[in-house]
C-alpha cells in the first residue's frame, strides 16, 4: 500500500512530540478502552544486550483488515471532529506516534468479531530509507507470539513494539545498571497506569496485568476519595458540555494508616501531588496542577480537586496530541482561582486543626511548639508552658539545664534545610517515627503516665492526661496501648 511521499522528512519529527514512556503506553490502552476492553495484558520484555520488547494485548472488540488499515494510516481525524463521549482519542494519531516515540518498529495483530485475524506494521527503518510510506501487510517475524495470543481470544487486539531504540538510551551492554534502570522504568509506567485509569478500574471493572497474570495492577485515585473529605461539588456548565468539579481534603498525615500516606505520597510527594487532578472522558491525564492560579505549599498538601471535562473541549483547553498537558481557557480561570481558593484555605485547616480535641483539655499548655511573629518574621518557640517542659523548667534542680537545652534547640532549628527539603525532596519530610507502634514514644509515654501517678492521679486519670499533650496526641497507636494499661 503507497501513501504520500516524504516520508523520511516527517519520520524524525513524529519521533520527537516529547512522549514519557508512561505517556506512550498510556495511548495504547486508550485505544483498548475505547474498544471496550475487559483485560489489557502489557510485557515488557528484556532478552539481553539492551534488546527490549513491549507487547500490549486486550480483548475488545479487535478490527477489521479495512478498519485496521486505517487506525495505522498516517494521517488521523481533525481535533474538533465530533467524537463519541467515551473516544479517549485526539488526533487519531496515538497508536503510531505514541509507538514511534520509543521503537522503529510498530506491529498490530488483531482479531475482528467474526474471528478474522489480519496484521500491519510499520518499519521505520524501511521508510526512512525509501523516503515513502509503505504499510506492510502481515505478520512480522517479532510479532509471532503476539499473532498466537490474539488467534487463542475470542476476539482482541496486540500492538508491539520492536526495534526498542529510545526507552532506556542506546545500549549494547547487559550490565546490572541498565537493567535496573529498565526495571525502575516498568514500575514506574505501572505507576502512571495506575493513576492514569483508576476510574476505569474502579468503577468499569477494567483489569490491566503488568508483566504477569499475576500482577495485576491496583487504581490509586489522587484524591484518595475513600478516605479523603468531600469539601465542594460544582458542575459549571458551557456550551461545549459540563464541567463537573469534586474538591477533597486529605486528612492529617498522622491519622493515616501507613498504606494511606504511601497512596498520598505515590511516586511525586505530597506536595507535588496536591492541586487539580484532570480528567478528559474519567481519564487522569494532569496530576498536581494549580495551572498558575496559586503556588505549591507544605501547607496546602491535603488539597487535591478532580476537574472532570468531557472530550469536546480539547480545543478550548489546548490539549496536546499526547493528552498530558493542557491550558485552560481564560474564560474559565476565574472559576478555577475561586475552587482553588476555597479547597486550599480548607487544607490549611488541616494543619490549624492539629491536635484541636485534644487541647480543649489542656489548651496551649498541649502542644510543644509555638508559631509566633518576631519583627516581622515567623519563628518557633518551645512552649515553656507545655505540661512535661513545665516541670523540668520549675525544678530547682534540672531548670538550668532544661532552659539551656530548649535555647539550643531552637537557635539550630534547621529552617532552611527544611524548606529545602520540603521543595526538593522526593521523600516525604516528617518527624522521626517508627513503623507501627513506635516503642520509644510509647516508654516516654509510660514515664510520664507513672511520674503522674506519683503526683497523686489515678491510673485512668494519668493516661487521659498524658494523651491529651504532644507527641502523644497525634498518635493513635499510642493512645490505644496507654488506653489497654488501665482497662
Amino acid at each position: 500500500m503507497r501513501q504520500p511521499p516524504k516520508a523520511d522528512a516527517l519520520v524524525e519529527s513524529l519521533r520527537a512530540l516529547g512522549y514519557t514512556v508512561g505517556d506512550a503506553v498510556a495511548d495504547l490502552i486508550d485505544n483498548s478502552v475505547a474498544a471496550k476492553a475487559k483485560n489489557i495484558w502489557l510485557d515488557f520484555d528484556w532478552s539481553g544486550g539492551g534488546n527490549v520488547q513491549v507487547t500490549l494485548v486486550d480483548d475488545g472488540q479487535g478490527m477489521t483488515p479495512t478498519f485496521l488499515e486505517k487506525a495505522m494510516t498516517v494521517g488521523g481525524r481533525r481535533p474538533s471532529e465530533q467524537r463519541e463521549k467515551t473516544d479517549l482519542g485526539r488526533y487519531s494519531m496515538g497508536l503510531k506516534t505514541a509507538s514511534w516515540s520509543q521503537a522503529k518498529g510498530l506491529a498490530v495483530v488483531t482479531k475482528s468479531k467474526d474471528g478474522t485475524i489480519s496484521a500491519a506494521f510499520w518499519d521505520l527503518d524501511k521508510v526512512t530509507e525509501t523516503g515513502e510510506w509503505d504499510l506492510g501487510i502481515g505478520c512480522p517475524k517479532e510479532a509471532h507470539q503476539a499473532y498466537d495470543t490474539v488467534s487463542k481470544l475470542k476476539q482482541g487486539t496486540a500492538v508491539v513494539w520492536y526495534k526498542v531504540d529510545r526507552m532506556i538510551g542506546p545500549t549494547s551492554e547487559d550490565d546490572t545498571a541498565t537493567r535496573e534502570k529498565f526495571n525502575k522504568l516498568v514500575v514506574g509506567v505501572g505507576d502512571h497506569i495506575r493513576g492514569a485509569f483508576h476510574d476505569y478500574m474502579e468503577s468499569k471493572g477494567l483489569r490491566i496485568f503488568l508483566n504477569g497474570k499475576e500482577n495485576q495492577l491496583k487504581p490509586w485515585d489522587p484524591c484518595l476519595r475513600s478516605s479523603s473529605e468531600l469539601v465542594m461539588e460544582e458542575t459549571i456548565p458551557t456550551p461545549k458540555g459540563d464541567i463537573r468539579v469534586e474538591a477533597y481534603v486529605l486528612k492529617d498525615h498522622k491519622k493515616m494508616t501507613e498504606a494511606e500516606s504511601n497512596e498520598a505520597h505515590h511516586t511525586k510527594g505530597w506536595i507535588e501531588h496536591q492541586g487539580f487532578q484532570v480528567y478528559r472522558a474519567n481519564r487522569l491525564i494532569l496530576d498536581g496542577t494549580w495551572f498558575g492560579l496559586a503556588t505549591k505549599h507544605p501547607s496546602t498538601n491535603a488539597a487535591r480537586i478532580a476537574l472532570y471535562l468531557p472530550n469536546t473541549m480539547d480545543s478550548e483547553w489546548h490539549v496536546d496530541v499526547k493528552k498530558a498537558t493542557m491550558i485552560p481557557p481564560l474564560g474559565a480561570r476565574e472559576k478555577l482561582r475561586r475552587i482553588a481558593d476555597y479547597t486550599r484555605k480548607q487544607a490549611k485547616e488541616v494543619i490549624r486543626r492539629k491536635g484541636q480535641l485534644e487541647r480543649r483539655t489542656h489548651g496551649d499548655t498541649a502542644i510543644v511548639w509555638r508559631r509566633r511573629f518576631e519583627d516581622k518574621r515567623i519563628v518557633y518557640r518551645i512552649n515553656r508552658e507545655h505540661k512535661v517542659i513545665e516541670e523540668y523548667l520549675k525544678n530547682e534542680e534540672t531548670a538550668d539545664l532544661a532552659r539551656d537545652i530548649i535555647a539550643l534547640i531552637e537557635k539550630s532549628l534547621p529552617i532552611d534545610l527544611i524548606r529545602t527539603d520540603l521543595h526538593e525532596s522526593e521523600a516525604p519530610v516528617s518527624q522521626p517515627q517508627a513503623a507501627g507502634l513506635d516503642k520509644e514514644l510509647l516508654a516516654l509515654a509510660l514515664a510520664q503516665v507513672e511520674r503522674r501517678m506519683q503526683k497523686g492521679m489515678t491510673r485512668k486519670q494519668a493516661v487521659q492526661f498524658v494523651i491529651g499533650i504532644e507527641p502523644f496526641c497525634d498518635s493513635a497507636e499510642i493512645q490505644q496501648a496507654l488506653r489497654e494499661t488501665h482497662d
